[in-house]
């Protein structure tokens, strides 16, 4: 949950939404999802999932959760070792750079 912020005592419920969870199974459609702190407790459809007392509730109806993406594959210097590329580290203006 990037940028949600809560008591980490207090139970927070995500209602409404589609739910794509990146296994390859349908969309889950009207989806809740419950959180015990930081940890995704219970996940399912609106009807088959209960809404803990006192949940912090958050209706996401007419939006998609996905999972986090990560690109962790990188050539971190790919650029400094292809012949492809060109070495503009020694340029000091835009226009030096054009004119290579």
């Amino acid at each position: 949950m990037c940028g949600l912020s809560t008591d980490e005592k207090t139970p927070v419920a995500l209602i409404g939404a589609t739910l794509i969870d990146g296994t390859g199974r349908p969309a889950l459609r009207d989806s809740t999802i419950t959180f015990d702190g930081n940890r995704i407790k219970k996940v399912g459809t609106r009807d088959e999932i209960k809404v803990p007392e006192k949940a912090t509730v958050i209706d996401l109806t007419g939006k998609t959760i996905t999972p986090g993406f990560i690109d962790s594959h990188y050539h971190h210097f790919i650029y400094s070792t292809s012949p492809r590329f060109i070495d503009l580290s020694e340029t000091k203006s835009l226009q030096e750079a054009l004119n290579i």
